[in-house]
């Protein structure tokens, strides 16, 4: 899990913000699981990957290009030729408890949320991965 450097003994919800060096950090890949899928992120040299894993293999993975401003994740996708451009809020987030399944909430997790998404990026809490997709 990544470490939300305040206070870690606190039992307290907080949200900080996060830097690309910290995602990159590691693996730089961030897993959440979501019904029958495992949906990962990796981040790497301002590229953002994310991808799905349903039913024994990857039925989808894509690329967008990524920088981050305070709690902004700002995304970029080229299609046909034309940049299109996402804002989504971006921040690590400590619950206070720990994390006991693989599903759901708790320990450090990697918050990603908004509306205006790039095709099949799900939104959700993501935890910090062993597993290099990079």
């Amino acid at each position: 899990m990544v470490s939300c450097g305040k206070d870690e003994d606190k039992d307290e919800f907080y949200e900080k913000k996060v830097t690309s060096n910290e995602l990159e950090s590691g693996t730089g890949t961030y897993v959440m699981k979501k019904g029958y899928s495992t949906h990962y992120l990796t981040f790497s040299n301002g590229t953002m990957g994310y991808s799905e894993y349903k039913n024994g293999k990857f039925t989808s993975i894509r690329y967008v290009n990524y920088s981050i401003n305070d709690n902004d994740l700002k995304l970029t996708e080229e299609i046909t030729g034309v940049n299109t451009y996402y804002t989504l809020y971006i921040a690590m987030v400590h619950w206070g408890y720990e994390k006991t399944t693989d599903y759901g909430t708790g320990g450090d997790q990697l918050q990603i949320r908004g509306d205006n998404l790039p095709y099949r990026l799900e939104t959700g809490f993501y935890d910090k991965s062993e597993i290099s997709l990079n």
